[in-house]
């Protein structure tokens, strides 16, 4: 239904973009508040990749 994560100019085989993106709650969020509690979103780089995780709500 939602087709998908896009975060950039990714597309389907349709040519359309997913949706589940705006659902997302910490991911590209860094320095911003969490949604939950209010804490800063943080992002590490873990062998070369990003994540983004609330220090409070993800332990």
């Amino acid at each position: 239904k939602l087709r998908g994560t896009t975060f950039r100019d990714y597309r389907d085989a349709f040519n359309e973009s997913g949706g589940f993106q705006d659902y997302l709650k910490v991911y590209g969020r860094q320095n911003q508040p969490c949604q939950q509690c209010g804490k800063l979103i943080q992002r590490i780089r873990i062998a070369g990749r990003s994540t983004h995780f609330c220090t409070n709500c993800q332990r």
